[in-house]
């Protein structure tokens, strides 16, 4: 009994074929406030999404899309790029298939549309097209972003890519996280009977030609090693940066905790919106790595 007990909650947590690996939250309430435009989006997956744009007072300098994780909804996950209003970017949150006010239920094949369809959607809004737009992607929103960048097909729409405490693949990630277990042998060679390895992150990432990629992780992350964000970095074949982060937690890295990553972060957005500087939209970015 404990051991199918345990078997059921790691196909909980990592999902076979990924059916189970989201925790989506439903939201009772939408936030609403001067400078907050909330509507609903249709996406490929065949469901309502619930997007959320936030405006800062006067011109923007560019905008930012925000891919949260795989649990809560935007109101809980919005911390990690709101504070950029206050530097003068625009924000746009959405909550995937399941997550908040969004209709429909969380999957792996419904989240990719998702995604596709929200980078469609910034691409085509009219108030976007001068301005800089940068994907900032958590945990696994990195995955699903990078899902979506693969589908879409759209990388040359965007200047920047920021992938913070993600990861390569989801069989390693599994692996890792079991390794800490009682027995934890045992299970990791049990990982690839219960975990669908396709469309790893890192194969996406590898299809990355023109867009120039961050990957930040926190050097203390106790759920995600950093090796598994060293990985995808190596994986890439684009322009490319990698930031090792010191003294904070699991997708914590931007928030108010840590002012001076949010600096740091802010500096390389604000070398994006120098207007002097031509977009990376209008450049054929090389492969190129900057450790």
């Amino acid at each position: 009994m404990r051991f199918m007990l345990l078997t059921l909650l790691l196909m909980n947590l990592f999902g076979c074929g990924h059916r189970f690996f989201y925790s989506p939250k439903s939201a009772d309430v939408m936030r609403i406030g001067s400078g907050i435009d909330n509507y609903f989006l249709d996406s490929r997956s065949g469901n309502q999404l619930h997007v959320q744009l936030h405006s800062p007072p006067g011109y923007a300098k560019g905008t930012v899309i925000h891919f949260h994780g795989n649990r809560g909804h935007l109101d809980e996950t919005g911390e990690k790029a709101l504070w950029l209003v206050n530097e003068g970017y625009q924000v746009l949150l959405f909550d995937y298939s399941g997550f908040g006010l969004s209709g429909g239920k969380a999957s792996k094949e419904a989240l990719a549309l998702d995604a596709r369809s929200l980078l469609e959607h910034a691409v085509a809004r009219p108030n976007f097209h001068s301005l800089p737009r940068i994907i900032l992607a958590t945990s696994m929103g990195g995955a699903i972003a990078l899902d979506g960048l693969a589908q879409s097909g759209l990388e040359h729409q965007f200047d920047l890519l920021v992938l913070d405490s993600s990861f390569d693949d989801y069989l390693l990630l599994a692996q890792d996280v079991v390794s800490t277990y009682p027995g934890g042998t045992l299970w990791r060679n049990l990982m690839p009977l219960l975990i669908n390895t396709d469309d790893a992150p890192k194969e996406r990432i590898r299809s990355l030609n023109h867009l120039p990629v961050v990957i930040s992780h926190c050097s203390q992350d106790r759920l995600i090693p950093a090796i598994r964000s060293i990985q995808l970095y190596e994986a890439a074949q684009t322009q490319k940066e990698f930031w090792l982060m010191p003294l904070c937690a699991h997708a914590r890295t931007f928030t108010s905790d840590h002012p001076q990553h949010q600096s740091r972060l802010l500096l390389r957005f604000d070398q994006l919106a120098t207007p002097s500087l031509p977009s990376r939209r209008s450049q054929l970015a090389g492969p190129s790595a900057n450790p």
